[in-house]
């Protein structure tokens, strides 16, 4: 027998400056985040992904000489970092928690961009889309 039930989620991710400062914050909203979807919905109904990707100024250069690339990284000045954050529920109830959870993952990056302009290192920040992310049992 295969239990089922739908999940829904959402993800996004920012380019940030490679700051110890940066990383702590980040952490410490993700650490808030599962702390109040916990207390909203249950720990056992959805689970997180946080993600630092390297993203070295070397790999702008290479791209340089290549041509050019379509991600624009000749914008960035130095080291910086992609951070990846998702979240997913897991729950049968997923459908009716979704709003509250894509509310708090948004906030969360919008937080995220509001420290760090600042702490002035917004030279090297890309927010890309909240995306919603849904799927269904068959």
């Amino acid at each position: 027998m295969t239990n089922c039930f739908s999940s829904s989620g959402a993800g996004s991710y920012l380019t940030i400056a490679n700051d110890p400062q940066v990383l702590r914050y980040c952490v410490d909203q993700h650490a808030s985040l599962v702390t109040d979807l916990s207390a909203m919905i249950g720990a056992e109904n959805f689970t997180t992904i946080l993600e630092f990707q390297p993203m070295p100024s070397y790999y702008a250069d290479i791209g340089k000489e290549k041509g050019g690339n379509m991600l624009g990284l000749e914008q960035n000045v130095g080291n910086a970092l992609f951070f990846v954050a998702g979240l997913a529920l897991t729950s049968q109830d997923s459908e009716e928690q979704y709003p509250q959870a894509y509310q708090r993952v948004n906030a969360m990056v919008q937080n995220i961009a509001a420290f760090l302009k600042s702490v002035g290192r917004t030279e090297k920040v890309h927010i890309h889309e909240l995306r919603a992310l849904k799927s269904g049992c068959a």
